[in-house]
This record gives C-alpha cells, structure tokens and sequence, in this order.
C-alpha cells in the first residue's frame, strides 16, 4: 500500500480506535452483466434480497417488498450495464449458512444451474 493511501485511511479510521465496531449486518454480493441479469430466475433470490445498479447504485430494482416478478422489466427499462445483487444476513449467522450463500452468488455469477 502506498503512503498516501495509508495516512488517508489512517485519517478516516483514527477516530474509531479504542472503540467497539459493531456489525449489524453481512452481506453476501454478486454482479450480473445486463444480459446475465434479464435471463436471471430472479425466484431463486431470498425476499430480503436486494438488487440494484451498478453505476446508479441508488437505483432499486428489488428491495424487500416490491414485486420480485418485476426485476427483469426494471432492468430493462434502465440503462445499466451491470447489476449488483446482495443477500443479507445477521452477524450471528451460523456459518453454513453463509458459506451456502456464497456458492450461491458464486454460482449465480457464473450462470451454473443447481
């Protein structure tokens, strides 16, 4: 790591020492390129699933409570290239959990079946 990048980061992170981070959620990621993401079986997602653009990441094509039925025509009607996925999950997860959640993004990225 360069200098200048460290004493930037030492900035941003120098007031947190001393202290307890606290996690309130992991996540489990994965991007699909536009084409990936209008063939996507968007079903095989949990509901608390979220899905959104890459280069407007602010955009919400599927967050829990929308129409997951819709994510394809969402995606359509954008101009994103790419698609980012996420799965969320409690700090205490148990650990198979999220290693199943991430073959699935995995897989999913790849485009293998189950």
């Amino acid at each position: 790591m360069d200098a200048a990048l460290f004493q930037q980061l030492n900035r941003i992170y120098a007031p947190l020492r001393g202290r307890a981070v606290r996690l309130t959620r992991l996540l489990a990621e994965f991007q699909l390129s536009r084409e990936a993401a209008l063939a996507f079986d968007w079903g095989q997602l949990p509901q608390d699933a979220e899905v959104y653009g890459v280069e407007q990441y602010p955009m919400d094509f599927y967050t829990a409570g929308m129409d997951r039925a819709g994510i394809a025509g969402r995606i359509a009607e954008s101009t994103e290239q790419a698609v980012n996925a996420a799965l969320s999950f409690p700090p205490d997860a148990p650990d198979d959990t999220l290693l199943a959640a991430a073959e699935n993004c995995r897989r999913w990225k790849s485009g293998d079946k189950p």
